[in-house]
C-alpha cells in the first residue's frame, strides 16, 4: 500500500523543519564558540566584557529554546505516528473482517 500524498508532504515538512532547527542550533553553537574565544582573550573594559557575556547568554538561551522546539516537534511527530499506526491497524482489521465475510458469502453461493 502506498503512502498518501498528504502524509508524505507532512512527513517531508517535518523532516525539513527538523533539519532547519538542527542547522540553526549548529550555527548558534559556532557563534557561541567564537564569542567564548573572544571572551577568553578579552582585554577591554569591564562593561564591554559584560556585554559580550550577555551576548553569549542570549545565544545560549536561543539555542536551548531551539532544542526544546525540536524535542516538542519530535514528540508530536512520534504521537502522530503512533495514532496513525493504531488507525491503520484498526482499518486493516476491519478490512479482514469484511474480506472474511465476503469469502463466507461466496462459499455459500
Amino acid at each position: 500500500m502506498s503512502e498518501p500524498a498528504n502524509s508524505t508532504n507532512s512527513t517531508n515538512s517535518i523532516v525539513q523543519t527538523n533539519n532547519a532547527l538542527l542547522s540553526d542550533i549548529n550555527n548558534l553553537q559556532e557563534i557561541e564558540k567564537t564569542l567564548v574565544r573572544q571572551l577568553e582573550s578579552f582585554a577591554g573594559k569591564p562593561s564591554e566584557q559584560r556585554e559580550l557575556i550577555n551576548k553569549i547568554n542570549s545565544i545560549s538561551t536561543m539555542r536551548i529554546n531551539l532544542y526544546k522546539s525540536l524535542n516538542s516537534l519530535n514528540t508530536y511527530f512520534k504521537g502522530t505516528m503512533t495514532n496513525s499506526r493504531v488507525a491503520l491497524a484498526e482499518q486493516t482489521a476491519a478490512i479482514k473482517i469484511v474480506e472474511n465475510e465476503m469469502n463466507q458469502l461466496l462459499f455459500y453461493i
